[in-house]
């Protein structure tokens, strides 16, 4: 398995712990994995990763923080 597939199995499990959340920010995760996906981890031949070293973070086994506690939003009148 590949580290992008790790990577996006990882984020999978991670969006079924999450539960509840506002959706445009679940919304926004989606679009991001999608990137991602396509895109992959960036290397040095990419001019602003030129730099970088992401190896670390493609094999990290939990490169993702904590998943947040989303207050339930005030009832409206």
């Amino acid at each position: 398995m590949s580290d992008v597939q790790t990577f996006l199995d990882r984020l999978a499990e991670r969006n079924a712990q999450r539960g509840r959340e506002p959706t445009w920010i679940a919304a926004r995760r989606q679009a991001g994995a999608a990137r991602f996906e396509a895109l992959g981890f960036p290397t040095r031949r990419d001019e602003a990763w030129k730099y970088t070293d992401v190896r670390a973070i493609a094999r990290a086994t939990s490169p993702l923080p904590p998943t947040p506690n989303f207050p339930r939003p005030p009832p409206r009148h």
